[in-house]
């Protein structure tokens, strides 16, 4: 009986240790198994090559925090999951973190607030059902890539107009390792789209309008803008054409979507 009770006691342990062990390995080595057909949570190699590639710290905070419907949730945790996946292939550089920007006081919700939009995060509009009827709520479903200095934001929810919320979610869903591994390889190789000025479609031929020169100061982080003449024939590596054309600059742009 001694015994039995032993080897008992000494299964329970080397079973508690295993356990003990594998939570200590899974915090290390992260991963997920894809039964998906088309690969949908499969890294594509251009992605792990980007992330393979960091040589310094790439830190990413995620504006998805605080109490959400389920669809949004399903974006958060989402997004966790391809976070995950990114630092697993990342040699360690990356690294996340969720906040809730609208926490706190009401002062503090208003200098959060100012301070996204003033890096490029745009809030969105949230009705959601309440026992007393139906709600707004400011959610901002972004988040911001910091490197060497630099940032960058990521825009999460791909809106669009003809489309249901479902999905606009289902869509912003699948988005996510194009809209993550295309800025993070933007700002860690110091790259930045170009736009060009097109002439000969009726646009302004001399001054450039105020609405085209504060889409250029908006824009500044992200694009290069040309300065001096235009050009007559557009570079390949040109990905957006502005015309100008009355106050506010109409944008022409042409997105191959590669990240190699």
């Amino acid at each position: 009986m001694v015994n039995r009770r032993k080897r008992d006691l000494n299964i329970l342990i080397l079973a508690i240790a295993g356990i003990v062990i594998l939570n200590v390995l899974s915090s290390f080595f992260f991963g997920r198994i894809d039964f998906t057909a088309e690969k949908r949570f499969t890294l594509s190699d251009i992605t792990k090559t980007i992330l393979a590639d960091l040589d310094d710290e790439v830190q990413v905070t995620v504006y998805l925090e605080g109490d959400f419907p389920a669809g949004f949730k399903r974006l958060r945790n989402s997004t966790a999951d391809l976070l995950r996946d990114f630092k697993t292939y990342s040699n360690a550089n990356l690294k996340f973190d969720f906040v809730n920007p609208l926490a706190g006081d009401q002062k503090s919700q208003e200098e959060a607030y100012q301070l996204l939009i003033e890096k490029g995060i745009e809030p969105t509009n949230l009705s959601v059902k309440t026992e007393d009827g139906m709600s707004q709520k400011i959610i901002f479903p972004a988040a911001l890539i910091t490197y060497k200095g630099r940032q960058i934001p990521v825009k999460l929810l791909q809106s669009r107009a003809g489309i249901s919320p479902e999905e606009v979610l289902n869509n912003s869903i699948q988005n996510l390792e194009y809209a993550f591994a295309s800025a993070i390889k933007k700002i860690s190789k110091n790259e930045s789209g170009r736009i060009g000025f097109t002439e000969g479609h009726g646009e302004q031929p001399t001054a450039i309008p105020l609405g085209v020169v504060r889409a250029q100061q908006r824009m500044e982080g992200g694009f290069g803008v040309p300065a001096g003449d235009r050009v007559a024939a557009v570079p390949v590596q040109v990905l957006s054409r502005c015309r100008a054309s009355g106050p506010f600059p109409i944008l022409d742009h042409d997105d191959g979507r590669s990240l190699g």
